[in-house]
Parts: C-alpha cells; structure tokens; sequence
C-alpha cells in the first residue's frame, strides 16, 4: 500500500485493494507499464504515493522517466471497493474512485479499463508484454481479465 511499481520487462501486481484504488499507467507502444496503490484521495501536506492525487503525480512522473511516452498512456482502474458499509466522509472507496477518475481526466489519460466499487476486495497484475490487466476478485473468489490496454 502507498507504493508505486514501475516496470519495462516484467509484470507488476498489487494485492489486496479494498478501499484502496489502483491506477495502472501502460504505454503500449513502449511497453512500459506502472501501478499506483493509493489508500486516500487527497494528500493534505506531503506529497505521497499513498494518496490519489500526488500518487498519480508521481505514477506519472516515474513512468515518464524510465521512458514510457506521454501521448500513448492508458490507464486503468481497479478497487475503491465498500467493504465495510460505511457512508458519508467515511466512504473512503468511493471517494477513492471519483479522485482517480478526475486525476486522470485532468491529465487527458483515458481509462480504457475500470473495475471498481462493490463490496469485494480486488487484486490486479499488468501484464507488461501485452498490457492485459487481469483483476482478482474475491468472495467469491474469480478470476477476470478486463480489455488490454491498448490504443
């Protein structure tokens, strides 16, 4: 959690998501590929890969400098997820999902793959060589492989 992975040869995966979001960046010209595993929305001080907002930053900043191209990203988005049935400023997951969504937006990255919200926590892995995503989700448990990130 509060991590970011960036890779050119191998698969990246983060485990786990409940509330948390993860945003996939993938280059698929360059096959260059990175995750964010952001906890909260919105970084109140110290920029941190924990959160959505300054996490996406610097997904973006790294990806760039190990040679990922700004006009081929893609993005996905898995997590966000409303485990505990918890409302208002405490709906954490939610808020997770429409801060990643509008990070993105603001960044003019389309999402070409989104599997969030419910009450299932997720796992994902990036298939760096050809940008599949594949989503672990449990109870029950399934395995799902959403569209490839490729323009």
């Amino acid at each position: 959690m509060g991590e970011i992975g960036i890779s050119d040869d191998r698969p990246l995966a983060t485990l786990a998501l409940g509330s948390c979001v993860a945003i996939v960046l993938y280059d698929p010209v360059n096959k260059i590929g990175g995750i964010l595993h952001a906890m909260l929305p919105k970084a109140k001080e110290t920029p941190l890969p924990k959160y959505v907002d300054s996490g996406t930053a610097l997904l973006l900043k790294s990806i760039l400098e190990n040679g990922a191209q700004r006009n081929f990203l893609v993005a996905g988005i898995v997590g966000g997820g409303t485990i505990f049935n918890f409302g208002g400023e405490l709906a954490i997951g939610k808020k997770n999902i429409q801060a990643a969504k509008a990070e993105l937006a603001a960044r003019r990255i389309p999402i070409l793959v989104e599997e969030v919200d419910g009450k299932r926590g997720r796992s994902v892995l990036l298939d760096i060589i050809n940008g599949k995503v594949m989503v672990m989700v449990s109870r029950p448990p399934i395995l799902k492989e959403c569209v490839a990130l490729k323009t």
